[in-house]
Order: C-alpha cells, then structure tokens, then sequence
C-alpha cells in the first residue's frame, strides 16, 4: 500500500475542486492506497469524507494534525464559536 498526502485551502474551494479531489480520492483507495491529510476545513475535509464514504473501516486514513492536539483543539473549538466549523455532538 502507498500513502498519498491530500491537503489544501478551505478558504478557496468550489464546487469543481470537491469533484476533483473526490474522483482523485476514488482512485486512490479503489487501487488498494491509503490518504493522509491534515483534517483541516475544504480540501482535506472532502478528502476524508470521500475516504470514508468508500470504505467506513478507515484503515486506509492517516490524519496528521497541524499542531499538538490540546492547541488544535482549542483552535477548533474557537472557531466554532465563531460559525466557521459546525460541531455534531452525539
């Protein structure tokens, strides 16, 4: 299995980039290869949600957060207060 690292923006995304980034997606775990991505908004979320969409194991998805996971949360967290992020809470 290769790993293929997807990243990108979130603030210049459209609907022709998310068709483009989950047809590349696809490909990659169709042909047995796993994605890493950052987790971040845009980009790297139509990443990983067409990852897992096509397979719900996720054994082929490696995220790797921008910044120790009590900073990125809390950066998280701020931003939805905000009305950037959206949480669902279970």
């Amino acid at each position: 299995m290769k790993w293929i690292a997807i990243s990108g923006s979130w603030r210049k995304t459209n609907k022709k980039v998310e068709k483009d980034v989950r047809r590349t997606v696809g490909k990659i775990i169709k042909n047995g290869d796993g994605i890493i991505s950052g987790g971040a908004l845009g980009v790297d979320y139509f990443t990983l949600d067409e990852a897992m969409k096509l397979n719900p194991n996720s054994k082929n998805i490696k995220i790797i957060l921008p910044a120790r996971l009590n900073i990125f949360t809390k950066h998280f967290f701020k931003r939805a207060k905000e009305g950037v992020i959206i949480v669902l809470a279970k």
